[in-house]
This record gives structure tokens, C-alpha cells and sequence, in this order.
């Protein structure tokens, strides 16, 4: 699959769920894919979020990398984390990894599914 966007404005999420995690750092996910969307001020579920926008054989799909229900604070920089990798098919969860990897990412582990 081929990375087309990362957070441009036309990349609509909506009907994306949990489908996988990464786990990685805040750090490493800003120096692969820039920063992220920030909802720090807006107290919701969501701290940090980067929407991406893959193309498979003319078709395309959205996926999200995000924090969940982090209220009592901030992920820092360097603090290793199960990241949510959100999503309408399984297949973006590979997207996503090969996507970190081919960029120089480093990761400790990323699985399908909602359990990790």
C-alpha cells in the first residue's frame, strides 16, 4: 500500500475504529510522520493524532495513530507507549508499520486486533 497524505485537511476519518496498536514513542512518531494534530487544550479522549491516507490498487483508505483517554497527562517526548492505530480494514495496521519503518522508525512491537 502507498502512504498518499499524512494530516492534510481532505483525509476524513469518520467510521475509523481501533483495529491495531504500535508502541513507540510520541518522539519517534513526530520525527517519522512531523507532528501531529494537538488536542491538548480541548480535553477530549484524544491528546496527539496523525491521519493518514493510503492508495492500494486504486482504492483508498484512511488510518489514524492516536493516544486514548490519556486525562491525567501528557505523554512526554520519550515515554513509550501503546499507540491506537485506528482504522476501517486490518490492512492499514501493516500500512501504518511499513510506512514507520521504511522512514527509519523504531518500535518495540505492533499487533492486529483490539488486545495487545
Amino acid at each position: 500500500m502507498k502512504l498518499k497524505a499524512i494530516n492534510e485537511q481532505h483525509i476524513s476519518i469518520n467510521g475509523t475504529s481501533l483495529i491495531g496498536r504500535i508502541t513507540t514513542t510520541r518522539g519517534e512518531l513526530t520525527r517519522i510522520f512531523g507532528k501531529p494534530h494537538d488536542f491538548t487544550t480541548h480535553g477530549d479522549k484524544v491528546n496527539f493524532e496523525w491521519e493518514f491516507l493510503f492508495e492500494d490498487d486504486n482504492e483508498t483508505k484512511v488510518a489514524t495513530v492516536y493516544d486514548w483517554k490519556n486525562y491525567d497527562r501528557i505523554l512526554n517526548e520519550d515515554e513509550q507507549y501503546h499507540w491506537h492505530i485506528g482504522g476501517t480494514d486490518e490492512s492499514v495496521v501493516d500500512a501504518i508499520v511499513d510506512a514507520f519503518t521504511e522512514r527509519g522508525g523504531k518500535y518495540q512491537g505492533a499487533s492486529v486486533g483490539v488486545f495487545f
